[in-house]
């Protein structure tokens, strides 16, 4: 009986971190953005070179993301409108680049295809 128990467990947990994991995300993301002082310039930057954000993780961060992808699963929410939405109130200066700037859009919606990919393959 405990076996099955903790199988329940383990089954709530894993929706607990689903659900949430959006929440969670958002504020990885603008803590990472705020720790690296990644802001409008350097996003412009990265948009003019076409910088790969996938290729900026650093190698010992794979399994990290590994992990977190497992506990996460489906990744379908995370979308360009997403992530504009993630930033726009701690960093309204990046979330408008994107509205406002066709290239820069193109360039995010690109980024996102290819850490999904990337994920997948994780």
């Amino acid at each position: 009986m405990p076996v099955n128990l903790q199988g329940f467990g383990e089954l709530i947990l894993h929706g607990l971190v689903a659900n949430n994991a959006p929440n969670m995300f958002k504020g990885m993301l603008n803590t990472w953005l705020t720790d690296f002082m990644i802001d409008s310039k350097v996003i412009s930057d990265m948009v003019m070179q076409n910088k790969s954000l996938w290729s900026m993780l650093p190698e010992n961060q794979y399994d990290r993301f590994q992990k977190i992808l497992g506990q996460i699963g489906d990744i379908d929410w995370l979308t360009t409108e997403w992530l504009i939405d993630a930033v726009r109130k701690e960093h309204s200066a990046i979330a408008s680049l994107f509205l406002g700037w066709k290239k820069g859009r193109n360039w995010l919606d690109r980024q996102l295809a290819e850490i999904k990919e990337e994920a997948g393959k994780l």
